[in-house]
């Protein structure tokens, strides 16, 4: 029996109501910072589930440990972690051996207040805030396992995680992916498939950094020689983050914001950046943090500064493997009978399949092909909603259970 083609006809009948919970769940306003709006999209989510056998348990957020302070102010301005929306971990007993761990985002990237336009459908696409990044992968992954135990299909354990905070960085959902994912065979993310369709094999080994330099003050013109600039030091520095660049090795370092001064004719004795951290795997991320402090000293030396370099990983990186290979080749074969050329790509960004545990096969974008995420267009192709639940049926439908391998 063809899972694939089988629960794309029961879905494209109910290709409405897939539409109309996408739309309840972008007009749910549910940045990390608004919990109230995160517990409402996951209430919306975990509705359908219970229906299918699934039970869920609430985990709130806690406050960062000390070491991680300093990160709270560049993955959640002005507001404590311990106050972001909670993450909720369901489970479902199979009737066939394995175990799938699938992962879902239900925060945005669109703080409160943000000019999104709603939600709205222009020819074959869906826009609105988080259509994409990843309310519509919610979407899939709820009619996929509808269709599958419509159909009678014998699935494996499956454990899903809907994360409240992926967009700040993961840091209190992280030990819940990590415990789901204990003893998983195989971890699937719902992410938006990317580039007109493309999956992800891999996922970049991200971390942040904050650049700290001290100076001294002084008048720009009756006592010029007396200051020490911290902008200048900074400037310098930025320069050489920048050119760690490289493409070829999959390593990307950028500045993303940068503060200094206090008045135009006074040197700045403060100045202050957070740098986006992006490598392939942590052999990599030692290489690329090892050479950024070694621009340190000689910057310090010119400017009369001093700078403090802080680094934090928190997503390790997916790197594609012969598991990865086997769980494309099943896609492969499903997406055949639903006319869906499979291709995939390694990604240099981010996503929650990044906890799963480093044995675990993952595949990532098995939500609906999208695009232009974190802006105002924002968008979805609609007619994937049906074409993407059943590729996931299908591959789910597929999967062995390689812990019996």
């Amino acid at each position: 029996m063809k899972i694939g083609p089988l629960s794309q006809r029961w879905l494209a009948e109910r290709r409405p109501a897939l539409v109309a919970m996408l739309e309840q769940l972008v007009l749910t306003e549910s940045h990390a910072a608004q919990p109230a709006g995160v517990a409402e999209a996951a209430s919306l989510v975990i509705e359908q589930l219970s229906s299918l056998g699934f039970s869920f348990t609430e985990i709130p957020q806690s406050p960062l440990p000390q070491a991680l302070h300093w990160l709270e102010d560049l993955m959640s301005p002005g507001v404590p972690y311990s106050n972001l929306g909670a993450t909720y971990s369901g489970f479902r007993r199979g009737e066939r051996p394995g175990r799938l761990l699938l992962v879902g985002d239900l925060d945005t990237a669109f703080p409160p207040g943000s000019p999104t336009g709603g939600f709205r459908i222009e020819g074959a696409k869906a826009f609105g805030p988080g259509v994409a990044d990843m309310k519509g992968g919610l979407v899939v992954m709820v009619a996929a396992l509808g269709a599958l135990c419509h159909l009678g299909a014998g699935l494996p354990d499956i454990a899903v995680v809907l994360s409240g905070d992926e967009q700040a960085g993961s840091l209190g959902s992280r030990p819940t992916v990590e415990r789901a994912g204990m003893g998983a065979d195989w971890c699937l993310g719902l992410e938006c498939a990317r580039q007109g369709g493309k999956l992800m094999s891999g996922r970049g080994h991200i971390g942040v950094g904050r650049l700290t330099v001290r100076g001294r003050e002084s008048h720009t013109g009756s006592a010029h020689a007396q200051g020490r600039n911290a902008l200048d030091g900074l400037a310098r520095l930025i320069v050489g983050f920048n050119r760690l660049t490289n493409e070829e090795q999959g390593t990307y370092i950028t500045v993303t914001m940068a503060q200094a001064g206090r008045r135009r004719s006074v040197t700045p004795a403060h100045a202050s950046a957070v740098v986006d951290i992006r490598t392939r795997g942590p052999d990599y991320w030692d290489a690329v943090v090892r050479r950024m402090h070694s621009l340190v000293p000689n910057v310090e030396e010119d400017c009369g500064v001093t700078v403090e370099l802080l680094t934090h990983n928190h997503r390790p990186g997916v790197q594609p493997n012969e598991r990865t290979e086997i769980l494309l080749s099943i896609a492969e074969k499903v997406g055949e009978d639903l006319s869906i050329k499979i291709d995939a790509f390694e990604s240099a960004a981010a996503g929650s399949v990044s906890f799963r545990s480093p044995s675990t096969a993952t595949l990532d974008g098995l939500g609906p092909v999208g695009g232009d995420l974190m802006t105002r267009n924002e968008h979805v192709q609609v007619d994937s909603l049906v074409s993407r639940a059943a590729l996931l049926a299908g591959i789910i439908s597929q999967l062995p259970p390689a812990r019996s391998q």
